[in-house]
């Protein structure tokens, strides 16, 4: 991109769909649907999320061709590519829980 240091300096530019903002249950519900005999849980005495994670990609990148095209990637594509992914190596529960994968201990 070009543009004038002092058009663009310290702001951010999100590139993507406005309409592909989800909130992290409407992702896990988009699972659900995509993985057979999945189920959605919630933690005990697990509330609302108060954060706002409300994207507006557009406003600020205004050129078409600055534009993703429409629906070319959505998180159900990658939820369902992932499922492709996870099935196609082979992958169980416990490959995917147990700690060959795990980098963040839950507390």
């Amino acid at each position: 991109m070009e543009a004038r240091r002092d058009e663009v300096h310290l702001k951010a530019y999100n590139v993507g769909a406005t309409s592909e903002n989800y909130r992290i249950r409407e992702i896990a519900e988009i699972v659900q649907d995509v993985v057979p005999d999945s189920v959605v849980a919630f933690a005990d005495g697990a509330g609302p999320n108060k954060r706002n994670y409300r994207v507006d990609c557009g406003s600020r990148i205004t050129r078409p061709k600055c534009q993703p095209p429409a629906a070319q990637w959505t998180v159900r594509k990658g939820v369902e590519q992932l499922y492709a992914a996870i099935q196609d190596f082979g992958l169980d529960i416990d490959d995917v829980t147990g700690p060959r994968f795990t980098r963040l201990e839950a507390h």
